[in-house]
């Protein structure tokens, strides 16, 4: 009973502490996000994250506007450390794609989940 009668006073402590142990994406590559010039014929995306992520837990993706929109075509995973992790695209010229990756999957080793990390690009048209 003792943790519940002054969590009220140590809440926002709390809640600073959680993020600050959530695990966040660093860099994406081989483009920026939000880069309006991808190259559609770019086969593979690697997130980097700022600590390792649980090389053997689960990874975590959602679409936002439908299957038209989510490029990913196959997962092909963590490195061995866990700092990265690589997804095989199926990219279409002049194509908007969005999806998010979650902290519903992918959690450092004691169980922090990584912050939501809104995904968004374009690719050009070809011939340009």
């Amino acid at each position: 009973m003792g943790y519940f009668n002054d969590l009220a006073e140590r809440i926002d402590y709390e809640a600073q502490r959680f993020d600050e142990l959530s695990p966040r994406v660093l860099t994406m590559s081989p483009f920026a996000n939000g880069a309006h010039d991808v190259d559609p014929n770019i086969k593979q995306m690697t997130f980097t994250f700022d600590r390792p992520l649980d090389p053997k837990g689960r990874y975590s993706f959602k679409a936002i506007r439908g299957s038209d929109h989510y490029p990913i075509e196959k997962v092909l995973g963590f490195d061995e450390t866990g700092g990265t992790f690589t997804i095989q695209l199926n990219l279409k010229p002049d194509w908007d794609y969005e999806f998010v990756v979650t902290g519903l999957g992918f959690r450092t080793r004691d169980g922090y989940p990584l912050k939501l990390y809104a995904v968004r690009f374009k690719t050009k048209k070809l011939g340009m």
